[in-house]
């Protein structure tokens, strides 16, 4: 998986270059070849998938970490991560430290009323 994700960020970024070159040109899909079209359309998926990714990352870091508030984190990352301040904001919550909770289970050793023999 982590190969695939590799192999993906390498050939949306080798794309770059060119969709930066012709980004102020309109998009005629009729006069295009075949494959331009089909790989114009592939780059373009591929990086939306890309800032997608990217715009949840915080909350993909949460939930990999098993963090208790991973939704909130999620929900941070969906209405706030568009500011910036919001995303850096949910990163930081992401990757902070859970403080360790402790369990404590106390038995009474007081013995149940039918096993009391000392009855009058």
């Amino acid at each position: 998986m982590k190969k695939l994700f590799t192999t993906i960020i390498l050939c949306a970024a080798l794309a770059l270059p060119q969709m930066l070159a012709h980004a102020n040109e309109p998009v005629d899909f009729e006069q295009m070849e075949m494959g331009e079209a089909i790989f114009t359309l592939v780059v373009g998926v591929v990086l939306f998938l890309f800032f997608i990714a990217l715009w949840f990352l915080p909350a993909l870091i949460a939930a990999h970490r098993s963090h208790r508030n991973t939704l909130a984190i999620f929900l941070v990352c969906l209405f706030l991560g568009w500011t910036g301040l919001g995303w850096v904001i949910a990163l930081i919550w992401a990757v902070t430290r859970q403080p360790e909770m402790h369990v404590v289970v106390q038995q009474n050793n007081v013995p149940p009323a039918s096993h009391n023999k000392s009855q009058p």
